[in-house]
């Protein structure tokens, strides 16, 4: 019976940090998957989460808090 190995132990981890670095997967990854078949390109999924927006201490200059479209 083959080895059951999880992504955040182990051998499972080790893989999974070695692929994350070798496809330059994104830092907020929640998950992702290599499909190699026989006769075609590998290909790689992923889905992650946007990083978050950096937080100013101040709205930019052209805002000025009012107006709509019809302005």
């Amino acid at each position: 019976m083959a080895e059951v190995l999880l992504p955040t132990s182990g051998r499972g981890a080790e893989i999974r940090a070695y692929l994350e670095e070798a496809l330059n997967l994104p830092k907020n990854l929640q998950w992702f998957d290599v499909r190699f078949a026989l006769g075609e390109p590998v290909s790689v999924r992923c889905e992650f989460m946007p990083a978050p927006a950096a937080e100013a201490d101040e709205p930019p200059e052209e805002f000025t808090g009012h107006g709509s479209l019809d302005d």
